[in-house]
């Protein structure tokens, strides 16, 4: 077994100028050798697979490919950019599609394939993925089709759109955003209840009597939960496109 972890895909962005971390997963013990512009480094799967190195560090460029290699099996990663990496993270502005916004008439027939961005997955509960289809999510897109790019958060692709002009690099973003979450959600336990103690105690009170085992468990058929596109569903589509101006002009 060789495999790289979700986020590393074909046609991804790599930051420049930095040290790369890379991982993945493999038989536990085995040695893997990740390779990309005349570049390498080694990692040992630990006990469990898992295993990470870093690579040195890299200059901007386009096809390039990732290689990771552990005995007889190599994988290998093809259309990967090195440029500008970003984190698009918040609520649910930086959520915003850009195929809701006023000038997406005008900005859908973009052809630039180094503006790039991977929506990470609305994930609450283990499992979450395997009970709705999340095919749409957690994949590397190119703002070369208008398929593709109504994906992108409109605020992230404004932005990239002027590092990319300014650097005259590729410009990946990494869209972590999720509308309507309290940032104590996106925090560790241990941070919440020592910096954010009535967060801790209105979660216990909201959670006094419930069975938490139980409540988990019916999160699995919850359609609620159905978070594998979520722009893209009708009501978000009603609600979204009423943010365009020939909506607008009916009011």
């Amino acid at each position: 077994m060789l495999t790289f972890d979700r986020m590393f895909q074909s046609g991804m962005v790599l930051q420049r100028q930095k040290p790369v971390a890379v991982w993945g997963k493999a038989d536990p013990g085995a040695k893997i050798l990740i390779s990309i512009q005349g570049k390498s480094a080694e990692a040992v799967a630990d006990a469990d697979g898992a295993w990470m190195t870093t690579l040195p560090s890299l200059e901007a460029s386009e096809q390039e490919t990732l290689l990771a290699k552990s005995g007889d099996m190599e994988l290998a990663l093809t259309d990967v950019a090195v440029g500008e990496v970003w984190i698009a993270g918040g609520q649910s502005n930086m959520e915003f599609p850009i195929c809701y916004e006023k000038h997406w008439a005008r900005e859908k027939d973009t052809r630039d394939r180094n503006l790039r961005f991977y929506d990470v997955p609305e994930v609450c509960y283990d499992g979450q993925e395997k009970d709705f289809d999340y095919s749409k999510m957690g994949v590397w897109r190119k703002a070369d089709s208008e398929d593709d790019l109504k994906y992108f958060s409109a605020v992230a692709y404004y932005f990239q759109k002027e590092i990319a002009a300014d650097q005259k690099v590729p410009v990946g973003i990494v869209g972590c955003n999720w509308g309507g979450t309290r940032s104590c959600v996106w925090m560790k336990k241990e941070t919440v209840e020592r910096v954010g103690k009535p967060w801790m105690d209105l979660f216990a009170k909201d959670t006094a009597g419930v069975d938490m085992e139980e409540f988990w468990e019916k999160q699995h058929t919850n359609p609620m939960n159905d978070k594998g596109n979520v722009n893209m569903d009708p009501m978000n589509a009603f609600i979204l496109s009423g943010t365009q101006p020939w909506r607008r002009s009916l009011k």
